[in-house]
């Protein structure tokens, strides 16, 4: 049957205005000189949770349109090559905007009109000032060999620059995202004060915050304070996590060094955070554990423990999932297979070591941890020096394949290398949920899940590491 056309055009126009009541942000754009065939939108839109990778090609004219639906905010990541990029920038409901570029000269050329495109200008305003202009990122790189006290003044300059900026715009932007961003920029600038605290730290292990002046700290005083509002702020909250440790290192190190309980170190974070802070503190902890350590006793105390005091928390989905994905990685499930190349080029597969034990090490070149464990494992590689059983199976996150092979000279990596091409986003970094380096896990002859968070070998000389790989070698079948 033949459709009337005036009753397809009435279809295709509800159509549209179901599809644009699905969404509430637009963005279009097109590029001059693209570097690419494509671009890339990151989109996070809650606390915790995947962000949203949308890759979108661009059509013969070199344009692009991308639109999602948020709540009150979120946050995005936008990529064109290899150069171009916009890290964090807020999105609020009815953005509607059209970007142009040239791609070999990004920020001086990006231009933004429409609904809300002053907010989208004030960004750029603010990365030509600085970043462009004064390059402050590698100044800051560079003040590293000055004292702690000219550090701190040039970071004092670039503050005032970067809220003179920002002020200009103060009457042509939301007042959330104005008082978010404000947050953000003292979190995201102050943060940079403790990189010469650390670097002291390392020549004098007593030197800390509060080793600072009262004139050097009083950065800490003009912060805002933790509310609603600033809750939104993903740099400041970053920087709240910074200075938390920090506190805990000074008070920890008053107490003589000893460690903290479980309950003394929940009872700091509830004196230090407040509200929304502490809430999503304690659900990332309870998350970024299960994630990191699997369904362990301690992990699962945590998460009990978290839901108890936060029965109707936002974050529960969340953590739900991450608790029901982990128990992919339970003893005596499957392990999970991959391909990889090793260092020669040849491919190697975990069935290759079928009726072993294999000892699985996720690591990288830039990660100082990894190196410290793999220093520590070489008394327990000696003691299994003679047993064929135990394969000791390492592979690179490195982003480039030189790294890998230069560090694993370097640092005399033996057993089975491997590399994940993809880095973070490789298939096999993916499949074994590696968050953070260095990951172990432990596989049996039967190629399953015999530990998901072994002991590491610097714990106890290797000696619990040791007990642990001759039990797992104790139930292969002969």
């Amino acid at each position: 049957m033949k459709i009337p056309s005036f009753f397809s055009f009435l279809v295709l126009m509800l159509f549209v205005s179901i599809a644009s009541a699905q969404n509430n942000v637009t963005i279009k754009g097109k590029i001059t000189n693209p570097a690419d065939t494509k671009v890339t939108f990151t989109i996070t839109k809650g606390e915790m949770g995947e962000p949203e990778n949308i890759t979108i090609n661009l059509d013969k004219t070199n344009s692009f349109a991308f639109a999602t639906k948020i709540g009150d905010m979120a946050r995005m990541n936008f990529n064109h090559g290899t150069e171009n990029s916009i890290n964090w920038w807020i999105l609020e409901p009815n953005d509607e905007v059209s970007m142009t570029f040239d791609s070999k000269n990004f920020y001086p050329s990006l231009k933004f009109e429409g609904k809300n495109a002053e907010k989208f200008n004030y960004y750029v305003a603010d990365y030509i000032e600085t970043d462009v202009k004064r390059k402050w990122g590698e100044q800051v790189q560079k003040n590293t060999e000055l004292p702690i006290e000219k550090q701190f003044a040039y970071l004092d300059t670039i503050m005032d620059l970067k809220l003179g900026v920002l002020e200009k715009y103060k009457n042509k932007v939301s007042s959330m995202f104005y008082e978010v961003w404000k947050a953000d920029i003292k979190g995201m600038v102050n943060s940079y004060r403790f990189t010469p605290v650390y670097m002291e730290k390392r020549k004098n292990k007593d030197f800390g915050l509060f080793s600072l002046s009262a004139d050097q700290r009083k950065f800490m005083n003009d912060m805002p304070a933790q509310n609603d509002t600033t809750f939104k702020a993903f740099l400041f909250r970053s920087y709240l996590s910074s200075v938390f440790y920090m506190v805990y290192q000074e008070m920890d190190k008053l107490s003589g060094n000893k460690g903290w309980s479980a309950e003394k170190f929940k009872a700091l974070r509830k004196a230090f955070y407040k509200d929304k802070f502490l809430e999503l503190t304690m659900a990332l902890d309870a998350h970024s554990n299960i994630g990191y350590a699997g369904l362990t006793p301690e992990s699962q105390k945590e998460y009990d423990s978290f839901l108890k005091d936060y029965p109707e928390s936002q974050y529960k989905t969340e953590l739900e999932k991450i608790v029901e994905k982990m128990k992919a990685y339970s003893v005596g499930k499957p392990a999970i297979p991959f391909t990889l190349k090793n260092e020669k080029g040849v491919e190697v597969q975990l069935q290759d070591f079928k009726n072993k034990v294999v000892y699985l090490d996720f690591w990288a070149s830039w990660c100082g941890p990894c190196i410290q464990e793999m220093k520590a494992s070489k008394p327990v590689k000696e003691h299994f020096k003679d047993n064929k059983d135990l394969v000791f199976l390492y592979i690179s996150v490195d982003e480039k394949a030189e790294d890998w092979k230069k560090a694993m000279e370097k640092h005399e990596v033996n057993g089975v290398n491997l590399w994940a091409e993809q880095a973070w986003q490789d298939p096999v970094t993916r499949a074994y949920n590696i968050q953070g380096i260095p990951k172990y896990y432990l596989i049996d002859g039967e190629g399953k899940f015999n530990d998901a968070n072994p002991p590491r070998a610097s714990q106890n000389e290797g000696r619990d590491l040791i007990v642990v790989l001759e039990k797992a070698l104790a139930t292969l079948k002969k």
